[in-house]
């Protein structure tokens, strides 16, 4: 899930200035590069949470937890940079 959200979000139109000469975060390819490495965090701590499933025969319920929540955050974390880091503004509501 968090690997076709991030896939998606590269593709996203960006919010540009009206300025000339555009900045570079406005470039069509200014989100190749974050999603990539979005894209690596997330397999990483998904691999970190199969490998930690896979060894523990019979886990405890919060380490199952743990895992499936680093998982998400790293998705939704993820997604975010990727939009940021091209200039896309998120609003934060607190």
């Amino acid at each position: 899930m968090g690997v076709v959200l991030i896939l998606l979000i590269r593709g996203m139109p960006t919010l540009c200035p009206a300025i000339d000469p555009a900045p570079p975060s406005c470039a069509p390819d200014a989100r190749h590069a974050p999603a990539l490495v979005a894209l690596l965090v997330l397999l990483a701590v998904w691999a970190i949470a199969a490998t930690l499933a896979l060894l523990i025969p019979d886990p405890h319920p919060v380490l199952d937890a743990g895992s499936t929540g680093a998982v998400v955050v790293a998705a939704l974390l993820g997604a975010g940079f990727t939009l940021v880091a091209s200039g896309f503004s998120i609003p934060l509501l607190l």
